[in-house]
């Protein structure tokens, strides 16, 4: 199917907003949302581009498209090509969105194809993280303490990790 379309009929702010709408969701549960691409596409392309994670942080990927953008798939991919998480639905809204926990420290490759299109879309995608890093460290007990760790409610600081975990 050969799709003809303009830019100029792509809207942007359109995608945008709703990426951020699917996303303000995340903003409500302590995620930090930032935009992280946008651009314009047609039917059938795929992208690829890389996100750097840390292991013990949560991870959330959307992407939103304008009017002309019906079905977006997304699949997050380890540095090795394993696939973490995947959103293939088939959806007529434009919308697709994934989540995650990293379990490592490196960079996570972001997979988007454009299943279906009426014509040339825009498209936005945004990020957001919560939690605390686990950078696993040695303390003074020589056990592994994460390098960020928050101690629970009512725990003094030497609580977290260490001989004098309960």
């Amino acid at each position: 199917m050969f799709l003809t379309g303009n830019r100029a009929l792509a809207s942007a702010d359109e995608a945008s907003d709703k990426a951020f709408q699917m996303a303000a969701k995340y903003g409500a549960l302590a995620y930090l949302i930032a935009p992280s691409k946008e651009g314009w596409s047609g039917f059938g392309v795929t992208i690829e581009f890389a996100i750097q994670v840390n292991a013990g942080l949560d991870y959330i990927f959307i992407l939103g498209g304008d009017r002309y953008l019906l079905d977006p798939d997304v699949w997050i991919e380890s540095e090795y090509g394993n696939t973490i998480v995947k959103d293939t639905r088939k959806v007529d809204n434009g919308m697709c969105g994934v989540r995650w926990r990293s379990d490592y420290n490196g960079t996570a490759n972001v997979v988007v194809h454009f299943a279906r299109a009426t014509s040339r879309f825009a498209w936005s995608a945004v990020i957001g993280r919560r939690g605390t890093a686990t950078n696993r460290v040695p303390n003074e007990f020589g056990t592994a303490t994460p390098s960020y760790a928050v101690p629970p409610p009512g725990k003094p600081m030497g609580a977290v990790g260490g001989a004098d975990t309960q």
